[in-house]
């Protein structure tokens, strides 16, 4: 057998496992995939749900409210017939470039979430990262269909702004 023959393809989430083991970092979290009609159904404590705007979390006897990170940029909103300020997703957070934006602001920050459980993932962004995520969050080229798939979600990305003591 040739060598070319023997050779296989390397994907991203096997540079991301390759990596991994080589640091000595443990075991991949995979999140379970759930309906969104469950998640809705189920009764979860509000301290449990993902971050939404205006919701005020307390960590070390200070409190936080969790608000969008707006880019700079505005964009038409159809409904409002008006141009409103445009918010960064996680995928355009922490992307090394996004057309419009270039580098997110968490573009250097991504890999500490890898040390994240996912419970803090869920409460902090509202999303569990897989290691595909984590190493390449703008996606990847599919070999056979030449498009970008995969990435971090379009979902909006959350700060946490201290609040006045009252």
């Amino acid at each position: 057998m040739s060598l070319e023959k023997q050779r296989l393809p390397i994907s991203p989430l096997h540079m991301a496992e390759s990596l991994r083991r080589s640091r000595g970092i443990g075991a991949v979290v995979v999140p379970r995939v759930v309906e969104s009609s469950a998640l809705e159904s189920a009764e979860r404590p509000e301290d449990t749900r993902g971050p939404f705007e205006g919701k005020v979390v307390a960590k070390g006897g200070q409190k936080y409210r969790f608000e969008k990170v707006p880019t700079g940029r505005l964009v038409w909103d159809s409904d409002a017939q008006e141009r409103v300020p445009e918010h960064y997703s996680l995928k355009t957070y922490f992307s090394h470039h996004t057309d419009g934006l270039g580098a997110g602001p968490g573009w250097d920050i991504r890999r500490r979430l890898d040390t994240l459980a996912p419970e803090e993932m869920r409460e902090r962004y509202g999303h569990v990262f897989t290691p595909q995520e984590i190493f390449s969050p703008t996606g990847w080229r599919d070999e056979v269909t030449n498009e970008v798939v995969g990435g971090m979600p379009d979902i909006p990305y959350y700060t946490l702004t201290p609040l006045a003591a009252e």
